[in-house]
């Protein structure tokens, strides 16, 4: 996996298989959300709330670069 930011305490990071639709991860302690890439919807994980709420607002004031870090797999 490839880490592309952090977020507070919140690690963001990307693993492209060339096989899944285009998602990212965000782990904060021992919990994890895999969200899609297009909607920014959290698809699995067992984030708290405000964890998924802080993800979300973040990836959608850095949506280039996350298209851009998937795109450079």
């Amino acid at each position: 996996m490839k880490l592309v930011a952090t977020v507070f305490e919140v690690k963001i990071k990307l693993y492209n298989d060339g096989v899944a639709a285009p998602n990212f991860f965000a782990f904060y302690r021992e919990k994890m959300g895999q969200f899609d890439l297009e909607t920014l919807v959290m698809l699995d994980g067992n984030l708290p709330t405000a964890t998924v709420t802080i993800v979300t607002e973040w990836a959608e004031n850095h949506r280039d670069e996350l298209w851009d870090a998937w795109e450079s797999f």
